[in-house]
């Protein structure tokens, strides 16, 4: 089991240790009280959850400068609603960009403890366009992704990014309208803590099969069992019907009479009683075609 570490620091609790991930939960306005409360160190793979009331955005800078300057110009958003998570993976600066928010200490300097390096696979980041297997892979929570990519092909500049999208549906149907930018040049880092979808934004390539539907092994290994119920009540018994749809059948009456002689459904002959009356009818029949015979003779 991961020890879930963070240093002196009034901001951070503890939510939980669960498939090898920690999970803090971080003040998000507990910085504009307390000067402590805007730096911290957490080991790597700790997942972040930002939490807050009012109106606040959680974004990253890439520098320390940037950081103390508050300069926003190269910062990469991560969400606008309390609850933004991001999985630490080095030392990251978060920041506030509501006008005089960061200026007034709402900002983390998250440093990453060195005792626990991250275990780090590499993504062949154009390995899609040529293989479905490359479209999906199973990851060990915490695992710190590389996506890599040639910059030039057969002599001519070549252009990649990755940016995570936030659902199954907007990955399946390459849809980039939430999707978050995490780089565009080779080496782009991502420390994977749950389900992830990762593009390529580049016009053609997602669809084209530069994509990355990534779970963590946790994800990746569980079954669901089903059980389908209905509305009616489980003890009340069933009543089955069985369809005759077989008609008896039934020898028309060639004399005429509208009467009809049932045929025995065992396939025995008719009873004596339903033989003497079909002989009956036949001699009348008979005497009737003699005497009109006779008749016209005469």
């Amino acid at each position: 089991m991961k020890q879930c570490k963070s240093l002196t620091s009034t901001i951070v609790t503890l939510l939980a240790v669960q498939s090898n991930v920690c999970a803090m939960e971080i003040d998000w306005i507990a910085g504009f009280a307390s000067a402590d409360a805007r730096a911290a160190t957490f080991a790597a793979g700790t997942e972040l959850i930002f939490d807050w009331a009012g109106t606040h955005d959680v974004v990253v800078l890439p520098t320390k400068d940037a950081f103390d300057a508050c300069d926003f110009s190269d910062g990469v958003p991560l969400g606008e609603e309390p609850g933004v998570q991001y999985t630490i993976s080095e030392t990251t600066y978060f920041v506030c960009t509501i006008p005089g928010h960061c200026l007034g200490g709402q900002k983390l300097a998250a440093t990453v403890t060195a005792d626990e390096p991250l275990v780090a696979t590499n993504i062949d980041w154009v390995a899609g366009f040529t293989s479905e297997d490359a479209r999906e892979a199973a990851f060990d929570a915490g695992t710190n992704l590389v996506f890599d990519w040639a910059t030039t092909f057969n002599g001519q500049p070549i252009s990649h990014d990755v940016v995570i999208l936030p659902t199954k549906e907007a990955f399946d149907a390459c849809d980039f309208s939430d999707g978050v930018s995490l780089g565009e040049e080779p080496g782009v880092q991502y420390t994977i803590s749950e389900a992830t979808y990762f593009v390529c934004t580049i016009p053609g390539h997602c669809l084209g099969g530069q994509k990355l539907s990534a779970m963590v092994t946790s994800d990746a290994t569980m079954t669901s069992d089903i059980t389908v119920t209905s509305d009616a009540m489980p003890d009340e018994p069933v009543a089955e019907v069985e369809e005759d749809t077989e008609e008896d059948p039934v020898e028309v009456d060639e004399a005429g009479t509208g009467d009809a002689v049932e045929v025995a459904e065992n396939g025995e002959e008719p009873s004596a009683t339903t033989t003497s009356s079909a002989t009956k009818m036949s001699f009348r029949l008979l005497v009737f075609v003699v005497g009109a015979a006779l008749a016209v003779t005469l």
